[in-house]
Formats: C-alpha cells, sequence, structure tokens
C-alpha cells in the first residue's frame, strides 16, 4: 500500500525499494573457499547502498578462515600492516579520499575485510568509508608471490 500511495504521489520520479543479493567464489583452492557476497539496496536515497561480506573457509573442517590462519604474524602485526597499507595508499593519491581517511584508518576503524582472489588476499572498506560512494571499495592486494608473508603456499 506505502508504494501505491508513494506512486501516486512522485509518479514521475517513483523508484520501488530494492533489495538484491548476489555472491561470487572469489577462490576454491588448497582447500580453502572464498566468498564475496554483495548486498545492494535502493531505498530512493541519492544513490544505492552497497554492502560486501567476504567469508573465507578451510573446506576440510568447515570452520571459518580468519587472516591469522593464512598470513604470518600477530592480529596486532597483521592489522598494522593493512593499516600501513592503507594509510599509504591514501597520501598517494589523498584527492580520492576524504581529508579524514588517514585519521579513521589510525583510529582503527575496521576495514571491510578480505577474501582470496586468483592471486591475491584483497583488503577493503565499504563505500563511505574513507573515500566517496562514487570511488567504490578502497582496496588493495598482497601477492601470494609474497611468499615470506603466508603461513601456506596460496597457488
Amino acid at each position: 500500500e506505502e508504494v501505491k500511495e508513494s506512486k501516486q504521489l512522485a509518479s514521475s520520479i517513483f523508484s520501488p525499494n530494492t533489495y538484491e543479493q548476489s555472491f561470487e567464489v572469489t577462490y576454491n583452492k588448497l582447500g580453502l573457499l572464498s566468498i564475496l557476497q554483495l548486498e545492494y539496496i535502493n531505498a530512493g536515497g541519492a544513490h544505492p547502498n552497497t554492502t560486501r561480506i567476504p567469508e573465507t573457509f578451510d573446506i576440510i573442517t568447515g570452520k571459518a578462515v580468519g587472516l591469522t590462519d593464512i598470513l604470518k604474524g600477530t592480529d596486532a602485526e597483521i592489522n598494522a600492516m593493512i593499516s600501513q597499507t592503507f594509510t599509504t595508499l591514501v597520501n598517494e593519491e589523498p584527492k580520492k579520499y576524504f581529508k579524514t581517511a588517514k585519521q579513521i584508518i589510525a583510529d582503527g576503524n575496521p576495514y571491510g575485510g578480505f577474501y582470496l582472489s586468483e592471486n591475491a588476499i584483497m583488503f577493503f572498506y565499504q563505500t563511505e568509508v574513507i573515500a566517496p560512494y562514487a570511488f567504490g571499495y578502497p582496496e588493495f592486494g598482497l601477492d601470494y608471490a609474497n611468499s615470506d608473508k603466508f603461513i601456506r603456499a596460496m597457488k
């Protein structure tokens, strides 16, 4: 009923609300399965809201895999490396990011997560956390060729 009413009130600009969810298997090798879900919500705002939801599993045990299961180092050391790399990206192209991006990263605002791709482990922030929506998902990859950083071979 609300949708019908909205359409009558604003017929020329009416846009029905939309919710979509999709996923992509980004890695399925060596006993690891990485899935990247995308939630898309268009509720009639300035732009739709999109959220990435990453999941990585050990397919032998069925358990979720964390960064310390893949990368060498403690949680603190791994998070420091991720924060330092995002800060470097902001320093290299500051106009792409919010003026507060470095502070957000330094304050430990959690990045959106990680997923495994064919050639790298990918780290990202959700949209509008450190950069405008139009920039998409700020991300970087740690190539599997950096074998000294990984607990196990990824290729």
